[in-house]
This record gives structure tokens, C-alpha cells and sequence, in this order.
């Protein structure tokens, strides 16, 4: 009975492992009859967190097991799980996402250290060192009042640290799960996983614009209504079309790695068609190029730019140009795309611009505080440039509200954040010898280059779910160069037939 046990929760999966996971199960039976008896006495916020900390070690030792199929079953459920699976209902306590990847992260300390190579070491540090102050910034936050507008209202004394949590720690997490365990069998099983949410996700936009719902209030949040095209903007199952957008293209990214490496194509091919169909809902320009640039590069980049690039590049154009004359007939995408619009938005960019560089200007070395950027934007002189003012105080970039809401000591971990994961991305492509390497590199680049145009005109840092993807390809990437290092035996796939141009 007992050996039925120890294999059940994975203690004898290793000598070095079963001191480990018993030290975590003890606790977790430690922390699971403190919450009995504090919810017995005492019922209230402490009771509920330490019950949440039981439930997390217990997960966490079972999780222990096998971290990398945890991942994976993540990943191919966060979509439609995202609105549904969360405690209390049309709120973000309690959701899938950070009870499973905090147990992810929980797991880490009961599984043994492996050692990473110099790259993947360098974007480890990053993502720590970043995720350690963007933490100690949100601790130290002091609230200001929220903007006036139809979003403003109160938020929880705890939204720093939700906000941290969400932006920096649970990305930290799984690179971390990724790069310790992604090897390339486990990638090609996760690629199918991202095939499956890209499917998922897509497919609840593409129902919301054709029957009239929304998801967005499930989780505690408003839809995304734009009052000069008339239209909901579709954000499947996430809070807006930005977040939504981004997991699409990163999805993308993966499906086109799997079409030009893998057998089932056809399926492969159905589902990039769903995808691709669903980013039309979000009518947001920014969107819509990210994934033709995305799809641009992991179509048509191999190891260098070259007449092969250019000839996708006119190839997606044309097509584009296409898709574009026959959607002009909606009157919403005439109205997003007009000449007008664009420059009507254009110059509130640039207001909000000015108007943030004022307030980085006043707090340029610890910031105004995590989620306090809007805020404090209301506190300097307003701008108007071109008869065109910003009617939303907010950082429309994800560098400028890093410096702005944590300034120069968070400002400089995430420029060596990115850094580092170019470097790595950059590594992944310099040491691929087989095709189907250069075409995962190529892929993740995709999906990186897609995250940063979203990130320049938007925060991209609060739509959690496509940074903790992105994350997790970089930890692809980093176990992928792990496997490549001498003593290490790599479960290499073997070269498509096609060489890359």
C-alpha cells in the first residue's frame, strides 16, 4: 500500500526527488489542518489564504510528477477554462491560471535543479531579477484614485500585487517549468496544445461577433464597446481584443511550425484557417499587422532574410490586400481603418506620450507605483497636438508604463529581459543544424516579434495570458539549447525533408 502510494505522487520517481516531495507533502498536511481549524474558528480572509496554500502544496506535489504534462494540459484548456474556472464567479481571486501555475512553481522546489546553459542562465536571472522588483514595487505601492471615465471605479487594496502576480511572477513561472522540462518530444506534444487553444479561443470569437455575446463580464470585466464603429470589439474569451489578439498570433506562430515540420497538416491547416479568421473581429489594426509580420517571418525567414522572405512577404501582402477590398464593405471597417480614425489615434499616441514622459519625468527612479500610471496621468498638464487630445489616461506602451510605475529599477531589468530573450532566440537559431530547428526558431521569433508591435502602441504587460505563452516558448527555446549541451541526450526529431531555403 504504501509503495501503491509513493508511486501514485511520484516519491519514487528518483532518489534525489523522494526527500524532496516528502518535505512537500508534510507540508502540505501541515498547511491543510491549519486552514481546517482556522476556517472552523475563524472563517475570513488569513482562513482562505492558508486553505489556498494547502490546496497549492498538495497540487504541487502531485504536479511534481511530471511538471511538463501539467503545462501542456494547461495550455490547451486556458482558453476556454479562462471565463469559467475561476472562484468567486466574475472575479480573478481564484482562477485557473495562477492555482496551476503557482503549484507549477510550488512543484519546481520539490523536482531537482538542473543546470541551464549560458543563455537560457542569462534570461533566467532576467526574468527573476525582474519579477523580484516589479514585486517589491507593487508591495510598496500606495494606491492613487482611479481616472474618471467608464473603466474608473475601485479596485482591490491587493490590485498591486494581483498586477504583479499576473505580469511578472506567473511568466517567471513558467519559463522556468519550460526550461527545465520542454524537450523537443514534449515540444511537438505542446505544439499540438497550442494548436488546440488558438482553435478554442478562436472560435468563441468568431461566435461572439456572429451571435451577439460576450465573455468579458465572466471575468470581471467590461466588453470592449467601440462607439465610433458601432461594434463590440471581440476578445474571446479574455477581458479585451488586445489580449485576445496577441494569444491568436502567438498560436499562429506554433500552427505554422507545425504545417511546415509535421505529418496531419490537414487539421493543422483547418485550425490555422479558424485562427486566422478570428483576429478579423478584433478590428484593431495593431492586431492585424502583428500577425501578418508574425506570419511574414515564420513562413518565410529560415537562417537569413532572403529572396524566399521577399517572396512570402509580396505573397501575404497580396492576399491581405485582397481579404482587405472585400471587407471594406462593413461599415466598422471602414470606419477603423479611415484615414481619419487612423490619425485621429495616431495623435492621441503622441499626446499620451508626452503626457506619460511628464510623469516619468517627476518619478523617473522607483515610479508612481504599480496600476498608478493612469492616475498619476491626470495629475500633469494635459496636451493636445493637432486639435486631437488623449481621452484615456493611460501608458500606451509597455516600456513606458515599466518606467513610469516602477522607473529605472524596473525600466532596466526589462530591457535586460528582452535582451536576453533575443539572445536566446538568436542562439536557438545560430545552433539549429536540422530544419525543423531552424523552423522552431524561426516560429518563436514570429511569436516574439508579434508580442513586441502589440506592446509599442499598448501595455501589453496587463494582458496576462499572451505573456505567460510567450514566456513559455522562451523556455522552449532554453530547454531546446540545454538538450544541445555535451552530456545531455537530446530526443532530437529528425530533419524534414525539405531543405530550408
Amino acid at each position: 500500500m504504501i509503495s501503491n502510494i509513493d508511486l501514485l505522487l511520484g516519491l519514487r520517481n528518483g532518489a534525489g526527488q523522494r526527500p524532496l516531495r516528502m518535505i512537500g507533502l508534510s507540508a502540505a498536511l501541515v498547511l491543510a489542518a491549519a486552514a481546517a481549524g482556522m476556517l472552523a474558528s475563524h472563517p475570513g480572509l488569513p482562513s482562505y489564504l492558508v486553505t489556498a496554500a494547502a490546496a497549492i502544496m498538495v497540487a504541487a506535489v502531485i504536479f511534481a510528477y511530471d511538471l511538463a504534462a501539467v503545462l501542456i494540459g494547461w495550455i490547451a484548456v486556458e482558453g476556454i477554462a479562462y471565463p469559467f474556472i475561476r472562484f468567486p464567479p466574475h472575479h480573478d481571486i481564484a482562477t485557473l491560471d495562477r492555482f496551476v501555475i503557482l503549484a507549477l512553481g510550488a512543484a519546481l522546489l520539490f523536482t531537482p535543479t538542473q543546470r541551464l546553459p549560458r543563455e537560457s542562465r542569462r534570461l533566467g536571472w532576467a526574468f527573476a531579477i525582474f519579477a523580484a522588483v516589479y514585486g517589491v514595487r507593487a508591495v510598496l505601492t500606495h494606491q492613487l484614485p482611479l481616472p474618471s471615465g467608464p473603466n474608473g471605479g475601485p479596485l482591490s487594496v491587493y490590485q498591486p500585487e494581483a498586477s504583479w502576480l499576473d505580469d511578472a511572477l506567473l511568466p517567471c513561472i513558467v519559463f522556468f517549468v519550460a526550461a527545465r522540462t520542454m524537450t523537443n518530444m514534449r515540444w511537438r506534444t505542446a505544439a499540438k496544445a497550442f494548436i488546440v487553444l488558438g482553435t478554442s479561443v478562436g472560435l468563441l470569437g468568431i461566435m461572439e461577433w456572429a451571435f451577439g455575446f460576450e465573455l468579458a463580464t465572466l471575468s470581471g470585466h467590461q466588453p470592449y464597446i467601440d462607439p465610433g464603429a458601432g461594434v463590440i470589439r471581440a476578445g474571446g474569451p479574455y477581458a479585451d481584443p488586445l489580449g485576445y489578439g496577441a494569444v491568436l498570433i502567438i498560436c499562429i506562430a506554433v500552427t505554422l511550425y507545425w504545417l511546415q515540420t509535421q505529418k496531419a497538416r490537414g487539421v493543422a491547416a483547418a485550425a490555422l484557417g479558424i485562427q486566422l479568421v478570428a483576429l478579423g473581429p478584433t478590428y484593431t489594426k495593431t492586431v492585424w499587422a502583428a500577425a501578418l509580420v508574425a506570419i511574414i517571418i515564420a513562413v518565410g525567414l529560415r537562417r537569413r532574410m532572403s529572396s524566399r522572405t521577399l517572396f512570402v512577404a509580396i505573397a501575404v501582402a497580396v492576399i491581405a490586400f485582397v481579404l482587405y477590398s472585400f471587407a471594406q464593405s462593413s461599415s466598422a471597417v471602414s470606419t477603423r481603418t479611415s484615414a481619419s480614425v487612423t490619425s485621429n489615434n495616431a495623435l492621441g499616441r503622441v499626446d499620451d506620450y508626452v503626457e506619460g514622459f511628464q510623469v516619468v519625468k517627476q518619478h523617473y527612479l522607483a515610479g508612481v507605483g504599480v496600476g498608478n500610471f493612469g492616475p498619476a496621468e491626470q495629475l500633469v498638464p494635459s496636451v493636445t497636438i493637432g486639435n486631437v487630445s488623449t481621452n484615456v489616461a493611460a501608458a500606451h506602451d509597455t516600456f513606458l508604463a515599466v518606467l513610469g510605475e516602477v522607473g529605472l529599477v524596473g525600466f532596466i531589468p526589462l530591457i535586460w529581459l528582452v535582451y536576453s530573450g533575443a539572445g536566446v532566440i538568436r542562439a536557438s537559431r545560430r545552433y539549429a543544424t536540422t530544419a525543423e530547428e531552424i523552423i522552431f526558431g524561426a516560429a518563436v521569433l514570429a511569436a516574439s516579434v508579434g508580442y513586441l508591435i502589440l506592446s509599442l502602441p499598448f501595455n501589453e504587460l496587463l494582458e496576462s495570458p499572451p505573456t505567460i505563452l510567450l514566456a513559455l516558448l522562451w523556455g522552449a527555446a532554453a530547454a531546446r539549447l540545454r538538450a544541445r549541451e555535451p552530456g545531455v541526450i537530446s530526443q532530437a526529431q529528425p530533419s524534414i525533408e525539405s531543405s530550408p531555403a
